[in-house]
């Protein structure tokens, strides 16, 4: 894993992005793409020690192509 403070640095940025991410969304004045945009900032926030729990354990896997490659023959039977 990360040593602690590579943790704390990256979940220090992690905030100012995300408050960030929430400034622009309040300023924009093109709503084109407004729910998709609060409901990504929102899931962030919410399951963001389940997105970056790879940080502290490199066991887990970054991405879920593995499990999306195991479906992906059932879905095509369907």
């Amino acid at each position: 894993s990360f040593d602690d403070e590579y943790i704390r640095e990256f979940n220090r940025q992690l905030d100012e992005f995300l408050e960030k991410a929430d400034e622009e969304y309040l300023t924009s004045s093109n709503r084109y793409f407004e729910t998709d945009e609060r409901r990504l900032i929102a899931r962030l926030k919410k399951y963001r020690k389940n997105y970056f729990m790879w940080l502290s354990d490199f066991s887990l896997p970054t991405t879920n192509n593995l499990s999306e490659r195991s479906l992906r023959f059932t879905k095509t039977k369907q």
